[in-house]
């Protein structure tokens, strides 16, 4: 069956296409009307009314690429519209570069797609049917091309095929939605060159090839990528920092210029494990090859808690503010302690003292007894931002909602994002960790887990689909399947779903890493 897969992706690579600059405009309004989703009509269901499937709303930046058929032919045996939505029977893994069809029901590997040669999966997406999905490659030349595979009721691959038409060469694909019959695709685009042009938002009808940019100002890439069933909404976020592994230290940034002074070393004893008493910490780093994540910038500056972390571009700091490397005095706040093994953390992120005695308590140490522990708190930008494909405004204008209102600590910090079939509410993966150094060791000192939903016109909590206060370490990633009822939670331990009955382990996973899935 490999040896199948195999020979059908170096055919259908060789047939794509070529991408050209001039074309029709891409007309959402011409899209045909999608499914209601059953159970829309109830007053009272349990995530129906969490809107899901990534918004991509798009805004009008400049003009509009659209890349078209250069004469290739496709994968015929490949299905190019979904059937109705479909309860998952399989997900799709990305590990290592390749795929694996995992069965819902029991874990197991049905079947593996293999990295075409030279090229490695990085993301992947499920219609509404369950069957169709579509995946992004990458190749170390930085360019990508999109794929569409089709599954049988068995789990087997029954088709794939190359799209005729790719991004711009020297450009990586961030993040890949599709809407619910999978004749639209949403991806974000950075340029792979230091000091490259701004991110980008791009929408494609995957029939015609027809697609419309928006462009950014910033260079931050367009992330969590997620859309309606009928692709008009979308929903995204910025890549306001980037990631680090256990591998890379931790080092303090400086407070720019315009922030207020640093605080003294000496604390008030009352204050909390959620006041911050240090700066946001900067991490230089890239994420696994096989997460198909791509380094933003950097070094960035700390940002308000609740801001848009992308003012205007003649409102940039200047280079002498930018955040760098600062030594640590003995007057100074003790720095965060490196992560172990298998984390990753957005920054800003905040270092607060624990007692050595208890770590995992919470409490914060008398003056009599002094903090020789260190814990860092791992925080994730709250901010999502919500686009019309229909609106003529630019990436940098869209509007932006700060989720907010769960029942985690404030500094808790948002993994991932997912826009449900209706559009109406977004569901995320909320956690907030501590990590404390006593004596030398790293140590996880508490966790909190949930999935909650939110609403997408004010950002405000409507409920709390799961909560774990033991679960370690937490979910980073999470899906929504067409029917809008079964949400797919991943961790770098654990892949489940969680239901109106609850939570339910689908298999574990001793890779370390969150892994890419779509359902």
């Amino acid at each position: 069956m490999n040896d199948d897969v195999i020979r059908r992706l170096q055919d259908a690579a060789h047939a794509v296409g070529e991408t050209v600059e001039a074309v029709p405009p891409f007309d959402p309004a011409a899209a045909p009307a999608r499914r209601t989703p059953a159970g829309s009509r109830r007053t009272r269901s349990w995530l129906i009314p969490v809107a899901a499937a990534a918004a991509v709303t798009v805004a009008v930046a400049g003009g509009a690429v659209v890349a078209r058929h250069g004469g290739g032919t496709m994968d015929t045996a490949a299905g190019t519209t979904a059937g109705p939505a479909a309860q998952p029977s399989f997900l799709v893994q990305i590990r290592s570069g390749d795929m694996a069809v995992r069965s819902v029901a029991d874990g197991h590997v049905t079947a593996t797609v293999p990295g075409p040669g030279g090229e490695r999966f990085t993301q992947v997406q499920a219609t509404r049917d369950n069957r169709l999905f579509y995946a992004v490659t990458e190749q170390d030349t930085c360019r990508s091309r999109f794929y569409r595979f089709s599954l049988s009721d068995s789990g087997e691959v029954a088709s794939i095929g190359a799209l005729p038409f790719t991004p711009p060469e020297g450009t990586a694909v961030t993040s890949l939605a599709v809407n619910g019959d999978g004749s639209t695709l949403a991806y974000g685009l950075s340029s792979c060159a230091p000091g490259g042009k701004g991110a980008s938002l791009v929408v494609t009808d995957t029939a015609t090839g027809d697609s419309r940019t928006w462009t950014s100002a910033h260079t931050s890439a367009v992330r969590d990528v997620s859309m309606s069933e009928d692709g008009r909404t979308l929903v995204f976020r910025r890549a306001a920092a980037v990631w680090g592994t256990s591998t890379e230290a931790i080092t303090e940034s400086a407070v720019p210029t315009e922030a207020p002074p640093k605080p003294e070393a000496a604390a008030e004893p009352e204050a909390t494990p959620e006041t911050t008493s240090g700066s946001p910490a900067a991490v230089e780093s890239a994420l696994p090859q096989d997460d198909g994540d791509v380094l933003p910038e950097s070094r960035v500056t700390p940002e308000e808690p609740g801001t848009a972390p992308f003012p205007a571009a003649s409102a940039e700091p200047e280079a002498g503010a930018a955040p760098r490397e600062q030594p640590v005095t003995e007057s100074a706040e003790p720095s965060a302690p490196p992560l172990p093994k298998g984390w990753t953390c957005l920054i800003p992120a905040s270092t607060v003292e624990n007692p050595t005695e208890n770590p995992a308590s919470g409490t914060t140490p008398s003056s009599a007894s002094p903090a020789t522990g260190v814990a860092w708190e791992c925080s994730m930008s709250r901010t999502v931002w919500v686009l019309d494909t229909g609106t003529s405004e630019g990436l940098d204008d869209v509007r932006a909602i700060t989720l907010g209102g769960s029942s985690a600590p404030t500094t808790g910090g948002v993994h991932d994002v997912a826009l449900t079939p209706d559009g109406g509410r977004v569901l995320a993966t909320v956690g907030w960790s501590r990590l404390a150094q006593v004596q030398g060791v790293t140590k996880l000192a508490g966790a909190v887990a949930e999935v909650v939903a939110y609403d997408v016109g004010t950002g405000q909590a409507v409920q709390t689909l799961y909560r774990d206060e033991e679960r370690r370490p937490l979910f980073e990633r999470v899906d929504v399947d067409g029917t809008g009822r079964f949400v797919l939670v991943v961790g770098p331990d654990e892949t489940g779903q969680v239901t109106e009955s609850g939570y339910r382990t689908l298999f574990t996973d001793d890779g370390g890493v969150a892994r890419t899935a779509a359902w």
